[in-house]
Order: structure tokens, then C-alpha cells, then sequence
């Protein structure tokens, strides 16, 4: 993780550090940046490097986790604005979730390190586990009622199958095989089957 000489940095500062090393990621495999890469691209001294991260796997690291942070950020700050029962959040978030693959640039680091990551050994499998403590605490912001007394393991084996169609529905926008309007109405037809399903046990 950064060290504490970086999260004192003045947000300007700290802000245009992060943006040089996420182009930096973006352009060029991760297997072939250098730490010559990211101080060309922050246009900072090499010692200066080290004064806030230990070597190019604490940058990718805190890279990967900034951009996990900045979708779960834009997620919870939708659901503290109301409380979505289940299957109304699902519906919401396909259209937050959608501009987020195709507008932010966290999203292409995310997919980027979960691509290319293997060089550094990062630890993919605990970034995951911690997406699965983050769900957790999204189900708990939700109004569940809808599904009745199922039990919160079950609840949870929906939430990630309904996760995942979603991210699929998605992915056809991106790869120009559905439009948006097409893939939001192909995954409220999937939600509904679901939720009809649900309704007849």
C-alpha cells in the first residue's frame, strides 16, 4: 500500500500522480512498465517514486484498488439516496454500472489488471474477497422483503447470479453487439423471470 508521504500529498498532486500511472497502464502491458514508465509520466524524481510506494507492484496494487474503490464509492452513494427493494436495485444499477464500463477509466484499469496481472503476482483472489464483503454490505442496504424468508446464503447466491447476468448484459453494449437500450430491456426481462420465479415458492 502507498505510504503515508503519498496520502499527504496535496490532492492536485496526488490526483495528477494517479492519472499519469493509470495512462501509463493503459498504454503499454503491464508486464513491460518500468518504474521508468511511471516517473516520465508524472514527471517526478525517481526518488520520489519511493517515497510514496515501495516498487511498481505496491503502485499496481494501489492502482487496482483505487479503481474497486471508485465503482463501490459510485454504487453506495446511489443507495444512500434511497432504500431499492432487491430486484429494483438490479434494474438501477445496470444503468450506473453501464456508464461506469463505458465512460470511466477505472473500469479499463479494472479489467486491465484482472487481464494481465499474473507478472506481479498480485493478489487477485483477495480483491475479490473483498468485492465479496462489499456485496455483502450492499444486501444489507437493500429491502429484501420481496424474497420472502430465503435464507441470507441464498440471498447472497442471487445477488452474484444476478451480478453476473448483468456484467454479461452489459459487455454485449460494449462489444457493439446490443445497444443500451436493447441490453437494459434483454436484463429487466432476465430480473422479472427471476422475480416471477421467486413469487411461485
Amino acid at each position: 500500500m502507498p505510504k503515508q508521504t503519498f496520502h499527504n500529498l496535496a490532492p492536485p498532486k496526488k490526483t495528477h500522480i494517479i492519472e499519469a500511472m493509470q495512462q501509463v497502464v493503459l498504454q503499454r502491458p503491464i508486464a513491460k512498465i518500468t518504474l521508468s514508465d511511471i516517473v516520465r509520466a508524472a514527471g517526478i524524481p525517481r526518488g520520489s517514486v519511493y517515497q510514496y510506494f515501495t516498487g511498481l507492484e505496491d503502485i499496481f496494487s494501489y492502482l487496482l484498488d483505487h479503481s474497486l474503490e471508485q465503482w463501490e464509492d459510485m454504487a453506495m452513494a446511489h443507495l444512500r439516496e434511497k432504500t431499492y427493494d432487491f430486484f429494483e436495485y438490479f434494474q438501477a444499477s445496470f444503468h450506473w454500472d453501464l456508464a461506469f464500463f463505458q465512460h470511466s477509466p477505472h473500469q479499463r484499469i479494472l479489467r486491465k489488471f484482472f487481464k494481465e496481472s499474473h507478472p506481479y503476482a498480485l493478489d487477485i483472489r483477495a480483491k475479490l474477497d473483498r468485492r465479496k464483503a462489499f456485496f455483502h454490505q450492499v444486501i444489507e442496504r437493500l429491502d429484501t422483503t420481496v424474497l420472502g424468508e430465503t435464507d441470507p446464503e441464498d440471498v447472497y447466491v442471487l445477488y452474484d447470479q444476478l451480478n453476473h447476468m448483468k456484467h454479461y448484459t452489459i459487455r454485449k453494449t460494449i462489444r457493439h453487439q446490443a445497444t443500451s437500450k436493447e441490453a437494459a430491456k434483454e436484463y429487466a426481462f432476465l430480473i422479472d423471470l427471476v422475480k416471477r420465479g421467486m413469487e411461485r415458492t
